[in-house]
């Protein structure tokens, strides 16, 4: 078999080519950036936005499955449709899409989490201090992802002997909020005292985990996906941030976060 992925070198780009090629698929990945090397058979340069030069990838690689992990809105969606004409086109996006077998992770975070938001609760929890977290939702599932496991349930729903078809749901299962912190804290060897406050009254970079349900009976059912142990994820998280020091943006605030703290 052999894949196209666009966005193969991305966060969770990078760990579905790694699960392909684990399980002998030719994988080509493809991205707007040159990459000379990777985990991936070979690599195509290509801006999926000039449709000319993405036709011709298509028509050279001529791929079995199109896992697409880059598409940012209808327009790319549907210029791919047109153009692919192998048997299986895979996409990880948040809504459903016809004709399209649709991977839907929660809220994705792992080593080198682009979007740094486990990275603002490790500082957080590094530093000792309170925790504000929104008391309406701190409890629920907050639907939360480890890359790693993003980019196995793409792998899964790659394979042409499963009968895939509709949206697969990916997330830890039933971990909130409260739970990923208290397991962060064990981790670091650190007390993690929360401070549940109203979503309302909550600065906006103090938690930016939202909550969202994301159930994976389906995935697990059809595709053979089973989640991941949170603690495994935090491992290489931890291994990730202790070495490369990332700060979240929203950290810059953190004066004002214990000064609310202090008053609840």
């Amino acid at each position: 078999m052999r894949a196209l992925v666009l966005g193969g070198a991305g966060f969770i780009g990078t760990a579905a080519c790694k699960e392909l090629m684990r399980r002998g698929v030719e994988t080509i990945a493809a991205g707007r950036q040159d990459r000379p090397y990777g985990t991936f058979t070979s690599y195509r340069q290509v801006d999926r936005t000039d449709l000319d030069a993405l036709r011709g990838v298509l028509e050279e690689v001529a791929p079995d499955v199109l896992l697409d992990l880059a598409a940012r809105g209808p327009a790319d969606v549907e210029a791919v449709n047109g153009a692919f004409k192998g048997e299986r086109y895979v996409l990880v996006s948040c809504d459903e899409w016809p004709g399209a077998v649709v991977v839907r992770p929660g809220a994705v975070l792992g080593a080198g989490d682009p979007s740094l938001r486990i990275a603002a609760y490790l500082q957080r929890v590094e530093d000792g201090g309170p925790l504000l977290v929104p008391e309406e939702t701190y409890r629920q599932p907050a639907g939360l992802a480890w890359s790693k496991d993003a980019g196995f349930a793409c792998a899964l729903a790659c394979d042409l002997r499963k009968s895939a078809n509709g949206v697969y749901e990916v997330a830890f299962e039933g971990v909130s909020l409260e739970d990923l912190m208290g397991a962060i804290g064990r981790a670091m060897g650190k007390e993690v005292a929360l401070v549940p406050i109203p979503s309302a009254e909550l600065p906006p970079a103090a938690s930016p985990y939202a909550p969202t349900v994301r159930r994976s009976d389906r995935a697990r059912r059809e595709l053979g996906f089973e989640p991941s142990a949170l603690e495994d994820c935090l491992a290489e998280v931890l291994a990730w941030y202790r070495t490369v020091r990332p700060s979240h943006p929203g950290y810059a605030g953190r004066a004002e976060e214990l000064k609310l703290a202090a008053g609840r």
